[in-house]
């Protein structure tokens, strides 16, 4: 069974916080909406090999906040992965 929606912004929104960054619970919120929306799609169209919602949570959503860290001067950033 998949965490509650809630958990799982608070844990986005904490890691976020631990970077240095900042990111309130309804930007988690639809940071996790996305996540689950390329879940539900992967199992049509195999756009990753990750399929458990544990680790796509950490290897997807919180490792590309990782950026946080760099602390750059950008309003936006893209986290686009390498493909592996």
């Amino acid at each position: 069974m998949t965490e509650p929606l809630d958990d799982r912004a608070d844990r986005v929104a904490a890691f976020a916080c631990a970077l240095g960054g900042s990111l309130q619970h309804d930007q988690a919120k639809k940071l996790i909406a996305w996540l689950d929306a390329m879940l539900a799609l992967n199992q049509q169209l195999n756009l990753t090999a990750i399929r458990d919602p544990a680790q796509a949570l950490v290897l997807h959503a919180l490792d590309s906040l990782a950026i946080v860290r760099a602390k750059l001067d950008v309003r936006l950033a893209v986290d686009i992965g390498s493909g592996n």
